[in-house]
């Protein structure tokens, strides 16, 4: 309903003794209210049991009776179906059974009703009821409070009940604390402030929720201090010593609060009381902390010192963790840490790990061998690398061998020029002998079996089986394979007692720790341990 303005012919006279006409506002009809509910509100029209919308207006108080989209009938005055208000059933304001009642609704929750008939109200009904819960507890609370989710006060610990969930029954331990009040009086989660005393007579103050929650004891935990119990002074007599310029009984072990110390050489610091407590030393003794003249590189160790470039070993100690640049005294420059140098890590050009053409790279140091090289630059690689290469003899045999073992103290050459040793280019036997005598057994390979076998024999060795020829390659695939497994079966290759004695030490075995009667055997164990790739 809006308000127009209309001049009503009412006169009043002003201070001037003139009379005037004053304007009086007044109520009358819009346009849109003038206009048929059926026009203004169709929605709601649609709602019109058994008369006409189109007769109405939206504002009439008349009352009519509808009927929403469920079915329910029930009447009301037009303004106030236009105002808002809806079926009275589906808004849960009248109980229908089999619809909006609570029985219906939330038949879980109903379940707890006592002594009330659930069916008669609905879930957001203000009334309150008396519940009983699946454990027996009562209680009264309202419709609405149970049905947003409000549950059983005993059960959610809201209401103390003794010997359920009353603070005694819970925690029995902790009650044991309790100082002169009644541990079944409250819950374990309560706020309320009570007094306590723990097994050493302790006596302090605490809510017991936090009791539940775990606060213990503020001397026993080291947060109180209780001097000739949990001071520093009572638990860490010989570190109290270093206390320099303050108490330590004033302080618990666990302390965070930073204090000066001394040790026992005289070193002055600062550092925190847990810190010390938990171990941490003087920083000057430990390394932590350079003191010139008593634990710096320049003082500790004078000769490593002089390799120090552009920069003051006095202001490191051994330890550091540093990168510096160091200077041999061969002119090689490098970097590495401080610590590393103090380990024994020494320049990497001269122990043979860094290539320094015209220094220690193959060409300048073997250049005999550098020729015999088939792959790389022998200007870029270090004389002592285990990095294996290519190699051919100037009589044009080829081979793959480490730098290490052509220019090492053996000094292997090409194993086809070779008088001795296997030549796996050529075609290769194995071997099986024993050894009366010595009660062992050997496993081996060889290019020429006559001349083998024969010295062999001088030693007493006798011939079990020699099998071949075969590819070398192939025989030395299976002496290794079998020699592998051998060690793994806990045969004693190599033992003490004959080591270096005889030519093929390394490949014989006491029959007392592994024994057996022929290649075929070997080779068949050998295939039980591991599949060699033995391709051809």
């Amino acid at each position: 309903m809006l308000l127009r303005p209309r001049h009503l012919g009412v006169y009043h006279s002003n201070p001037l003794g003139l009379s005037v006409v004053r304007p009086i506002l007044i109520s009358v009809p819009s346009k849109k209210d003038k206009q048929p509910l059926s026009v203004t509100h169709p929605e709601l029209a649609k709602e019109a049991d058994g008369w006409d919308p189109s007769t109405v207006t939206p504002g009439s108080g008349l009352r009519k009776e509808w009927r929403c989209v469920f079915g329910h009938h029930w009447i009301s005055d037009i303004n106030s179906r236009k105002k808002g208000n809806g079926c009275p059933v589906c808004d849960g304001k009248k109980v229908l059974v089999g619809f909006n009642d609570l029985a219906s609704v939330n038949p879980e929750l109903a379940k707890q009703a006592l002594n009330w008939d659930p069916k008669q109200v609905t879930p957001g009904s203000n009334l309150k009821r008396e519940w009983v819960c699946d454990k027996g507890h009562r209680w009264i609370s309202s419709i609405k409070e149970r049905t947003r989710g409000r549950g059983c006060p005993v059960c959610n610990g809201n209401v103390v009940q003794a010997g359920l969930n009353d603070f005694e029954t819970l925690e029995p331990e902790l009650a044991k604390q309790a100082f002169g009040w009644d541990p079944k009086t409250v819950r374990r989660s309560s706020d309320s402030i009570k007094d306590w005393m723990c097994e050493h007579g302790h006596q302090w103050r605490a809510s017991v929720g936090k009791r539940s929650a775990g606060r213990n004891c503020p001397v026993c935990v080291g947060k109180k201090i209780l001097i000739g119990f949990n001071d520093l002074q009572t638990l860490e007599p010989e570190l109290a010593l270093q206390a320099k310029g303050w108490d330590p009984r004033t302080v618990t072990r666990g302390s965070n609060s930073k204090k000066d110390w001394v040790c026992k050489l005289g070193h002055l610091w600062n550092a925190r009381v847990a810190g010390r407590a938990n171990g941490d030393g003087c920083p000057v003794c430990t390394g932590q902390q350079v003191l010139i003249g008593f634990n710096d590189l320049q003082s500790l160790e004078p000769e490593l010192a002089k390799q120090a470039h552009g920069w003051d070993p006095s202001t490191v100690t051994p330890g550091s963790g540093l990168r510096k640049e160091w200077r041999c005294v061969f002119g090689h420059h490098w970097v590495t840490t401080v610590a590393s140098r103090s380990g024994g890590r020494s320049c990497p050009v001269c122990a043979g790990q860094q290539v320094l053409t015209g220094f220690n790279d193959l060409a300048t140091t073997n250049p005999r061998l550098a020729v015999e090289l088939q792959n790389g630059d022998p200007t870029k690689i270090v004389a002592g690398t285990n990095k294996k290469y290519r190699w051919k003899c100037e009589s044009g045999h080829n081979w793959v061998a480490t730098v290490h073992s052509r220019s090492g103290l053996s000094g292997r050459d090409c194993p086809t020029c070779a008088t001795s040793g296997f030549d796996p280019n050529a075609d290769g036997w194995l071997y099986f002998l024993t050894h009366p005598k010595w009660q062992m057994l050997q496993i081996g390979i060889t290019n020429f079996p006559d001349n083998r076998l024969r010295a062999h024999k001088k030693l007493g060795w006798e011939l079990i089986e020699l099998r071949g020829s075969m590819d070398g390659l192939i025989a030395r695939k299976w002496e290794t394979a079998i020699l592998r497994m051998l060690k793994a079966k806990g045969a004693d290759l190599s033992n003490n007692k004959i080591a270096g004695k005889f030519d093929g030490y390394s490949e014989a075995w006491s029959k007392s720790t592994f024994e057996v009667k022929s290649i075929k055997e070997l080779m068949r164990l050998t295939e039980e341990y591991e599949e060699p790739n033995l391709g051809d």
